[in-house]
């Protein structure tokens, strides 16, 4: 089954690329999914500078730290290793998965893109073959014609086995993405709360004194406001230090039981179709992401 599954994403894919564009794609995309047109040539929102940064910015480093084995050893040398989830393998083949040897719990990612995580709270309720054949699709796929997000589309397909992080009553913790932008002579922090992500998901925004942003972004905002983490400032600087090499990144990180650990760096949040509440946000966003030209 899954040869059939790999020549229709080859032949899917190639119907895609072949008649339009990148450019043209884009364009047309970004106008039906968020309303206004998308000018290229003088990117002023923060949505248009992403799709910029898709067309024309081919920073190696992207590709390096988009991989979520690769990047593991860029945040090691950049902050140390004790921020790392700990690591129980790392495959490139479905065949080779020993599944008794797994613990009861644990998170599988895909190396080469963006959502393809498998969350295994009880291991004795997963239907392995079931389980098998959905990483199987993942490693065949090239996840670069879902959005054209360039930084995907060379990385090696492999499978990413971490142990499971939950917080003080047994949940998937909550996730902080620091949104960081580097100009030349400072730089500017918005941090994004998402709570219960697997349930009745909410998004929220802080600056770095944690004064909530009048802001949503896909998902509404919570009705009780998040907690401040008490380690904020640390985990602030964690994400400067890994941000350093950008002029914009989002440095995805957890806090549990005072330990902070790394979750990714995203280059192009929601490929650059994030659609702001109020709108004027895109526009404020986007003057804080120096293009590099």
């Amino acid at each position: 089954m899954l040869i059939i599954y790999k020549y229709r994403e080859i032949i899917q894919n190639f119907l895609k690329l072949s008649f339009l564009s990148e450019k043209k794609i884009i364009s047309h995309k970004f106008k039906k999914k968020l309303g206004y047109t998308l000018n290229i040539d003088q990117p002023k929102t923060f949505n248009e500078k992403i799709q910029y940064r898709k067309l024309y910015e081919r920073n190696p480093l992207f590709i390096t730290c988009a991989d979520k084995y690769a990047v593991r050893e860029y945040v090691t040398q950049k902050i140390g290793s004790h921020y790392l989830i700990p690591l129980i393998q790392v495959i490139d083949s479905v065949d080779t998965i020993n599944f008794a040897s797994l613990p009861e719990q644990f998170v599988v990612k895909a190396t080469h893109g963006s959502g393809w995580n498998m969350i295994v709270k009880d291991k004795s309720k997963i239907d392995f073959p079931a389980m098998q054949y959905q990483l199987g699709k993942w490693l065949l796929k090239n996840f670069y014609p879902r959005q054209l997000e360039w930084h995907y589309k060379n990385i090696k397909p492999q499978l990413v086995f971490e142990e499971m992080i939950l917080d003080a009553s047994g949940n998937i913790p909550t996730d902080f993405k620091f949104h960081v932008f580097n100009k030349k002579n400072e730089t500017e922090i918005y941090i994004q709360v998402d709570s219960d992500r697997f349930g009745a998901h909410t998004r929220d925004y802080f600056t770095t004194s944690w004064e909530k942003l009048k802001l949503a972004v896909k998902c509404p905002n919570s009705n009780e406001e998040p907690q401040k983490p008490k380690n904020l400032e640390e985990m602030i600087e964690v994400a400067r230090k890994l941000s350093e090499d950008f002029n914009y990144v989002r440095v995805d990180l957890y806090s549990v039981d005072n330990a902070i650990y790394f979750g990714e760096l995203t280059f192009s949040p929601e490929a650059g179709f994030s659609k702001f509440s109020p709108a004027e946000a895109d526009r404020q966003w986007g003057e804080s992401f120096i293009l590099q030209q």
